[in-house]
């Protein structure tokens, strides 16, 4: 079987992907929103200025006081991690402290 691709031809193959082309382009462009963008990038802490509690660390870690937690992930590392609870602190600024 012996196939001639023409020039002409190829064009003519080639339109319905050129114009599915322009037709996604044309989908891509919109209005102005206002100021939507703004308020979906907008920062949380832009309303009041954040102020830190006057720092208090908790107590130390104690190795008989860490209970052992999964971080998920491959079960053959040879890492085990562990924390103590009392070594951990929530602030009255939701900022959690640890030592």
């Amino acid at each position: 079987m012996n196939v001639k691709t023409t020039t002409r031809g190829a064009r003519r193959a080639l339109v319905p992907l050129a114009l599915a082309t322009a037709l996604a382009l044309t989908a891509c462009g919109h209005a102005p929103t206002g100021n939507i963008e703004d308020k979906l990038l907008m920062d949380p802490f832009n309303d009041k200025p954040f102020k830190e509690d006057a720092v208090t660390f908790p107590a130390p870690p104690v190795d008989r006081d860490a209970v052992p937690f999964d971080v998920g992930g491959r079960n053959d590392s040879p890492l085990r991690f562990a924390i103590d609870p009392k070594s951990v602190s929530i602030g009255t600024d939701n900022v959690v402290r640890y030592t």
